[in-house]
């Protein structure tokens, strides 16, 4: 989940993001780094009362390197693809589709209590 909220000219803008993700290991061989690829669906919302929405496909590939059995570091290239959606109860506005494509770079820190 990823929420940025601004402000300008006194209105609160809000960006929403919200990631369902299955990650499949495709080198593995036993060495302390980890090939994956990752796919599923990103939810996106913009704006004050969520005035664009979409649900969207999203897919990419990253790598892990365990430091030990318990910790990894590990980045991600995540590409989302599809329309934002523009609320039909906006009022003086015309309810429309705007193609949205949106690409991420992750890195981070992954902890295994239990090992890997």
């Amino acid at each position: 989940r990823s929420v940025l909220t601004g402000n300008t000219t006194g209105a609160s803008v809000t960006v929403s993001q919200y990631d369902a993700l299955l990650r499949l290991s495709v080198l593995d061989a036993g060495s302390p780094v980890r090939v994956f690829v990752t796919a599923g669906a990103t939810a996106r919302s913009a704006n004050a009362g969520r005035d664009f929405d979409e649900i969207a496909p999203t897919g990419g590939a990253g790598a892990q390197v365990f430091l030990s059995s318990k910790l990894a570091l590990h980045g991600t290239a995540l590409w989302t693809f599809g329309k934002l959606t523009q609320a039909g109860q906006i009022s003086n506005s015309t309810p429309g589709q705007y193609e949205s494509t949106q690409t991420r770079i992750q890195a981070g820190v992954s902890l295994y209590p239990f090992g890997h």
